[in-house]
């Protein structure tokens, strides 16, 4: 069976607080001119003091499921582009206890003396990780596609123990 993947929707969420350049120049030595002539900012989300980056990432993916119209039970991947806790904790978050034991410990040296759970195929069916800098991102990111696209084409086993 050829497996494929399809973006259905996308989803955002940015935090309630917004501090403009001037109440950053009220505290600051800086000027509401000085900083987008040089950065481009105008004005950013703050979270509130007891809102974590998981939470952010939580909204962005009901967004998403809205957006695409479809319940969380019927989709077999949510990309999440940020990070705070260990992904093991955003696993056991978003896809439970049962998940995030199976997968185990990501990022670290595994058992295997290779990155653990990452840019590789985790004992989650359809669960990838990429993570690390934007070098490591921008390199790996092709590897773990190239991965992927071989095992929606049968070219490698989906199964771990191969």
């Amino acid at each position: 069976m050829t497996r494929r993947s399809i973006a259905l929707g996308s989803g955002a969420y940015l935090p309630e607080r917004i501090v403009s350049n001037d109440e950053l120049a009220a505290r600051v030595d800086t000027t509401d001119a000085w900083i987008p002539a040089r950065t481009g900012i105008k004005q950013r989300h703050v979270a509130a003091p007891k809102e974590l980056t998981s939470d952010l990432a939580i909204r962005a993916a009901e967004a998403a499921l809205a957006d695409a119209g479809v319940a969380a039970a019927d989709v077999d991947l949510i990309v999440l582009a940020t990070g705070y806790y260990t992904q093991q904790e955003l696993v056991r978050r978003l896809l439970g206890n049962d998940v995030a034991e199976k997968v185990g410990e990501i990022w670290g040296i595994g058992e295997d003396g290779e990155m653990a759970n990452m840019w590789k195929r985790t004992a989650q069916d359809g669960l990838w990780f990429i993570a690390g800098s934007l070098a490591q991102c921008r390199i790996f990111s092709r590897y773990l596609a190239l991965q992927i696209k071989a095992c929606e084409a049968g070219l490698i086993s989906t199964d771990l123990s191969d």
